[in-house]
């Protein structure tokens, strides 16, 4: 069984983390990379890219994918008509009250 996992790299030192791209790797290497620049795009995209290339274990989200969500303000979690995750944009402010109430 072969699990991949998705990370979402991003220079957090700034005051507004810099987004870098999705980054899907397996516990040896990096089996793909989505640098668009736009993370909403490239988030997209790379769970296209996952459903169009199963394996026979899991892809699971690296706690990077969360730590974006909760320092990079104006994204957000919401779910499509399937019940899938999808990162999205949400007005700053909207996005700052909603992440004081998760945590």
């Amino acid at each position: 069984m072969t699990n991949r996992f998705i990370s979402i790299e991003y220079d957090e030192t700034s005051g507004d983390p810099e987004y870098k791209g999705i980054i899907v790797s397996d516990l040896r290497k990096t089996v793909t990379t989505i640098m668009t620049g736009d993370v909403v795009a490239d988030f997209a995209t790379m769970k296209e890219w996952c459903r169009s290339n199963p394996v026979a274990g899991r892809y699971m989200y690296s706690s990077s994918v969360d730590h974006f969500v909760f320092d990079a303000p104006g994204y957000g979690w919401s779910t499509n008509e399937d019940g899938s995750d999808q990162l999205i944009r949400v007005p700053t402010e909207h996005a700052l009250s909603a992440k004081a109430t998760v945590a």
